[in-house]
């Protein structure tokens, strides 16, 4: 039907399909900006990262690994994209269309407290669900003054609160998910700065002033040297070594030309 004769309906529906799990399990947005690796942007390449602009995010929006920029790479997504990482909603024609607990496009229903997709929290009485917090992470370690400060990050799941047993995150509602806390560890003393420095370059001359260059970095030392942020080595005062130097200061050789000799006769 052609669009002027559908005047009380939508001219085109769409429907989710194909909802088993993926045998490889990869990251769909990551997928389509790799795919612009090989093409010029700009008449530059560049290695791209995907990149969700919470403003448009059915846009194909990627990020310039190394660098600190994003590119619209293409105004529309690919159908079935996930909007945002923690939802089921997903991008139909360049627009976030919402996803139920029951799979269905433009479906709004959620998990009760029940665990019943669309239940009203009438059919359980004893089970409810709440997000929860557990540090199942190593510390890593961050330098700060003189002192090794170390800090994990918590993982976020779903748990039965009377049971305080893991479930399915699909329980809880994914609107009052939290996000993951930091929590410091104990510092460790004797964490050290200093400059480190490379063997001075040649000199620009041969003779005649010249100039030599190095290249000095900024590490950690904590049984071994770490390179970091210059700025960590400023801020505690540390004296900074020479980059540039003066070399070959001596005049270069000249001819010089002296008067003929007399002629014997």
């Amino acid at each position: 039907m052609s669009r002027s004769g559908c005047k009380n309906g939508q001219y085109k529906r769409h429907k989710l399909c194909n909802m088993q799990p993926c045998i490889v399990k990869t990251n769909f947005r990551q997928s389509q900006c790799s795919a612009f690796n090989n093409k010029p942007y700009r008449e530059r390449y560049y290695e791209w990262i995907a990149f969700i602009d919470p403003t448009d995010p059915c846009s194909l929006t990627c990020k310039a690994n190394g660098l600190n920029f994003v590119a619209k790479l293409s105004p529309y997504i690919t159908d079935g994209t996930r909007c945002t990482a923690d939802s089921l909603d997903v991008c139909v024609a360049g627009k976030c269309m919402s996803v139920g607990c029951d799979l269905q496009l433009g479906s709004t229903k959620k998990i009760d407290n029940c665990g019943v997709c669309g239940g009203d929290g009438s059919l359980c009485k004893n089970h409810s669900y709440r997000w929860t917090h557990r540090f199942e992470t190593n510390c890593s370690t961050i330098c700060s003054s003189d002192q090794l400060l170390q800090f994990r990050t918590s993982t976020v799941f779903c748990v039965d609160a009377n049971t305080n047993v893991r479930v399915d995150d699909l329980f809880c509602r994914i609107d009052e998910r939290p996000n993951p806390i930091t929590s410091p560890c104990e510092p460790i003393e004797n964490c050290k700065f200093r400059w480190i420095t490379e063997e001075w370059s040649k000199c620009s001359q041969k003779c005649g002033l010249g100039y030599q260059t190095r290249s000095i970095y900024c590490v950690l030392s904590n049984n071994h040297d770490v390179k970091i942020d210059e700025k960590q080595c400023e801020k505690l005062g540390l004296k900074r070594p020479e980059t540039e130097r003066k070399c070959n200061q001596e005049e270069c050789p000249e001819w010089y030309e002296g008067p003929w000799s007399s002629v014997c006769c």
